[in-house]
């Protein structure tokens, strides 16, 4: 936990924190909805990722956060596995983002390889532009929950979705100890008395309203590395990874920061990180090119011998 210029924050993130108007079934019901069935989980920490598509329909990339790993309860080649379509996968590799920062959660992105491609999945597209700003996410978690009066206090697994708009691009606008690489967003009480970041916003850095989405939520403890989806163009992106959760200093659990009412969410802006994650999926070698051209032959062609992979 670091206190940053009247912000207190710690790299927990994505569990789900609801509204305590609301009945839980509703965000039940976001968190089962296919539109999102890219998101999955980790084990060995309970941690979340997001399947995400390549030029090459590979389907065994994820993209998640760092910080777990580095901390002792992520993932690790060839005993982790990632749990999606009611199927686990092995972790095969694990490539991070240069320059991560455990201090501030600088550069909190990283790209994991599956031991075999995901099937009966569609993966979901990462985004690459500018456009994040005021768009509304939809973040899934299966770690603790709660409600906005009581933060994360209850770890059921059971998979929630929850609703927010970003408020900021670059964190570090707001506080000098966050970092430039995520966004922001603020968990509003219906009764519209919390709304942290135009608080804390002293020169028309945060464009944040006070009104509360019909699910609005936080993260909250567990589940870090989950993602966060947008619809921009009309397109569905991921386009955050679940980084950290932050308080004010005036807010009741500023000392451990955990979903409540005015709690503002960190999440890396994936589209900083675009190059990193398509140099990080390789292209296809000649003999997975073939087996490609094979399934064209929509049964026609056949091949002797054992499975060939894409070249590494």
């Amino acid at each position: 936990m670091t206190a940053l210029c009247g912000v207190a924050f710690a790299p927990l993130a994505s569990a789900i924190t609801i509204r305590d108007d609301t009945p839980d079934s509703s965000y039940l019901t976001l968190g089962a909805d296919p539109t999102y069935q890219a998101a999955g989980f980790f084990s060995g920490g309970s941690f979340g990722g997001t399947l995400i598509t390549d030029p090459f329909g590979l389907n065994e990339y994820v993209v998640t956060a760092t910080h777990p790993r580095r901390g002792g309860a992520g993932s690790s080649p060839g005993s982790s596995t990632f749990t999606i379509g009611g199927n686990a996968y092995g972790v095969s590799a694990i490539f991070s983002a240069p320059g991560y920062n455990s201090s501030t959660q600088q550069n909190d992105l990283s790209v994991i390889r599956l031991s075999a491609p995901v099937t009966g999945v569609t993966p979901v597209q990462y985004y690459t532009g500018t456009a994040e700003l005021n768009k509304t996410v939809t973040a899934i978690g299966y770690g603790f929950s709660g409600t906005g009066l009581t933060g994360g206090v209850t770890a059921d697994s059971q998979r929630r979705g929850m609703n927010n708009v970003i408020d900021v691009l670059d964190a570090s606008t707001i506080s000098a100890g966050l970092p430039s690489t995520s966004y922001l967003f603020d968990f509003d009480n219906p009764s519209g008395t919390s709304n942290s970041l135009s608080l804390l916003n002293t020169g028309g850095k945060a464009n944040s309203s006070a009104s509360a989405l019909s699910l609005e939520g936080s993260l909250a403890a567990a589940d870090s590395g989950g993602g966060e989806f947008a619809m921009i163009g009309g397109t569905l992106y991921l386009v955050g990874v679940n980084s950290y959760i932050a308080a004010p200093s005036t807010n009741p659990d500023a000392a451990n920061p955990d979903g409540h009412y005015g709690d503002i969410d960190g999440a890396t802006r994936v589209s900083l990180f675009s190059e990193f994650i398509a140099q990080t999926v390789p292209e296809p070698g000649p003999a997975a090119l073939l087996v490609g051209g094979l399934a064209v032959c929509g049964g026609l062609c056949r091949r002797r011998g054992g499975s060939v992979g894409p070249a590494r």
